[in-house]
């Protein structure tokens, strides 16, 4: 596939640009990154929405594609740089303050990507993958307390169910109660399999099967791929 990919980039700019040999317009090359990332070319998606952005500085859909390939190529610097552009851009976007949470958080500022993900949650107070990420920071912090509280919210209006089995899961194992950890991410994992979030939810399963079983040691084990 790799190397048939700039005819399949020539072909899609054709098939997208206007007659007469126009040249090809920004949103031409934002849908070519977006198909890009669909194929799984973060590095050639990211020369797209690069190409985009230079046509048109103000597609904000492809700064944000930018920052999600940048996430994929793990160039963490680089994708905090494209969401904090976003951010400043649509200051009342919830999504571009959740995803420079995620940037901020990849490259290890927790007390930063804490502050967006709160930004995102003031913003939209139904943000649930926000609302379990503020939880996952506040542990890696240390402050336990403040995320088995959080975890322990009722569920608002439209939670998707993977969310509220994944805080029942996150807050029990924060607890202690490990062999209910295991069950509720089990739950977590049949309710959305695909999702980004639970493919982290298998290593936590795996953690939680080792406490369990192993309570008195540290929980360093990770699941085999």
């Amino acid at each position: 596939m790799k190397a048939y990919l700039p005819t399949l980039i020539f072909a899609l700019v054709c098939a997208a640009s206007p007659a007469g040999g126009q040249a090809a317009s920004g949103e031409v090359y934002r849908d070519i990154g977006n198909t890009l990332m669909q194929r799984g070319r973060p590095a050639d998606a990211a020369k797209s929405y690069a190409e985009a952005l230079r046509l048109r500085p103000d597609l904000h859909d492809a700064r944000r594609g930018l920052g999600m390939a940048y996430m994929k190529m793990k160039r963490h610097d680089a994708a905090e740089r494209e969401f904090r552009n976003l951010a400043a851009l649509r200051p009342r976007d919830a999504g571009a303050h959740y995803y420079l949470g995620v940037a901020l958080y990849a490259r290890g500022a927790h007390e930063e990507a804490l502050a967006a993900y709160r930004e995102a949650l003031r913003l939209q107070p139904g943000h649930a993958e926000a609302r379990l990420a503020v939880v996952m920071v506040l542990t890696d912090l240390g402050r336990s307390g403040r995320a088995i509280a959080a975890l322990s919210e009722t569920p608002r209006a439209g939670e998707p169910a993977w969310i509220t089995l994944s805080r029942r899961a996150r807050a029990a194992h924060i607890a202690g109660r490990h062999a209910e950890a295991v069950l509720f991410w089990s739950q977590t994992l049949e309710s959305y399999p695909g999702y980004f979030v639970t493919r982290g939810a298998e290593r936590l399963l795996w953690n939680a099967s080792v406490a369990e079983a192993t309570p008195r040691k540290p929980v360093t084990a990770a699941r085999a791929p």
